[in-house]
């Protein structure tokens, strides 16, 4: 670990909000709020996942390190890891930019696969756990989802779609939900991985859904975020970005987080918004200087990465900006745990901050564990009875050969979930508000997938778009 604070620059400037500051932004120094920070050897552009006290993360290498001290546990120096890692009943998930999927001891680090499972392209999503059973979507060339053995990596099916998957999947009652570069959101059984909906938008699908109760929420590339009935995916609202912030209109790639009753979510035209999860309508948004990563909430408290450099702490019901943390590079979305806030920045630094809160992460990304998470999440409650050899896969020819397409790995099943001390691992999903899912179990943090997409491929590195 090391403690070079020259290569963040850290400040409390404010950005422009577009409610009404209800008091003064705290002016607390940098030291006050650094608890500690970590040097990896590239970005830090990804959501972290907080599990028994560790922080699981991608960078040039995947890394665990303690989340008290920052001092490191173990590295996997083995291939690319590539998005959020997920951690499940002991075992870290994650993909890869080049070699597939793989499983590690959350402990040790060491390979619990006899073999990765290969992809076709790259992993740019996380994966999903549930009940033994490892849900990954696609990435660059890549346009499959995959069911995989937790255990042993063997392919349950398949699903083909019409264009590269770059979103993590989710699943509830069921079914697993990913949106689409084609321009659809899915919705296929997650026994067999037949089809049983899909939802189309006027432009690609990269935010990752999330599901409340009966609602499927996700953001799209055409400046709308939709809210479509989780049975047959007829729409329910949509909100229009680009009509509300008239000549800002852009895509929409960040993944929306929902509690109580709220949803907030980021977009490419500097904005986080927060809109009545049942309405559609808008409560109020807070304008940032570049594009927005998807946001976390915990204790009434709303945390949000920005291209701009900034990680903003805002209140959760009125968009009041409380504080900032300023440096000279985008910072990833962050991750909540035990009043800590965790976030990586492509200075290649992750940073543990004093969070002025005293809860984990809360809300739909916590349950469902899509964009990383921390102890508590509901796969663990969710059963799935899976038929192997779906979709004419056969699953000990195809699996054994390693030959089939997964895609995204790298989170949790469930929405950014921490397995910290603080966590409650009592919480069911009744209680808040969700169908069928109970909250337990530790669950990686997801990394930002809006920001991975929004790069171009260029060897062994991603670089940001001019």
């Amino acid at each position: 670990m090391q403690q070079n604070r020259r290569r963040f620059v850290r400040s409390l400037a404010g950005g422009v909000v577009s409610v009404s500051l209800l008091g003064s932004v705290q002016t607390a120094t940098a030291d006050d709020r650094l608890l500690w920070e970590f040097e990896t050897g590239s970005r830090v552009s990804n959501p972290q996942t907080i599990a028994d006290g560790t922080v699981y993360f991608q960078s040039d290498e995947l890394y665990a390190v303690d989340a008290d001290s920052g001092d490191e546990e173990w590295r996997f120096e083995e291939t690319t890891p590539n998005g959020p890692p997920t951690v499940a009943d002991g075992t870290v998930f994650f993909g890869t930019s080049f070699d597939g999927v793989y499983a590690l001891d959350a402990d040790t680090g060491e390979e619990r696969w006899d073999e990765p499972f290969e992809t076709e392209g790259r992993v740019s999503g996380a994966p999903l756990v549930v009940d033994g059973v490892v849900f990954v979507g696609g990435g660059q060339n890549n346009e499959f989802v995959v069911a995989l053995d937790a255990d042993s990596g063997e392919l349950y099916w398949e699903f083909e779609a019409g264009d590269e998957v770059n979103t993590s999947p989710m699943v509830a009652d069921g079914t697993v939900f990913f949106g689409c570069d084609d321009h659809h959101v899915y919705a296929v059984d997650a026994t067999n991985g037949e089809e049983r909906w899909t939802f189309e938008t006027d432009e690609r699908v990269r935010s990752s859904p999330a599901v409340v109760d009966d609602t499927v929420y996700f953001g799209s590339d055409d400046t709308f975020v939709y809210a479509v009935d989780v049975t047959d995916g007829e729409e329910r609202w949509s909100f229009d970005t680009g009509d509300y912030i008239e000549g800002f209109g852009d895509a929409v790639d960040a993944s929306p987080t929902i509690v109580d009753g709220t949803l907030y979510i980021g977009t490419d035209q500097f904005n986080l918004y927060a809109l009545d999860a049942d309405s559609g309508d808008h409560i109020w948004h807070y304008e940032t200087g570049s594009d927005v990563r998807s946001p976390t909430v915990a204790d009434g408290t709303v945390f949000v990465g920005s291209w701009d450099e900034n990680l903003y702490a805002l209140d959760a019901d009125s968009g009041e900006e409380l504080w900032t943390f300023t440096g000279d590079a985008p910072v990833s979305t962050p991750a909540v745990a035990d009043g800590t806030v965790f976030v990586g920045s492509n200075d290649e630094f992750l940073y543990a901050l004093n969070a002025d809160v005293d809860a984990a992460e809360s809300g739909s990304r916590l349950w469902d564990g899509t964009l990383g998470h921390t102890d508590e999440w509901r796969h663990a409650d969710q059963s799935i009875d899976i038929e192997t050899g779906s979709n004419g896969t056969d699953t000990d020819e195809d699996e054994s050969d390693g030959e089939t397409d997964p895609e995204e790995a790298g989170t949790d099943d469930t929405d950014g979930t921490d397995d910290t001390d603080g966590a409650d691992d009592e919480t069911t999903g009744g209680d808040d508000g969700l169908p069928g899912f109970g909250v337990g179990a530790g669950i990686t943090a997801i990394g930002s997938l809006s920001y991975f997409l929004k790069r171009r491929y260029t060897g062994n590195q991603m670089q940001p778009e001019e």
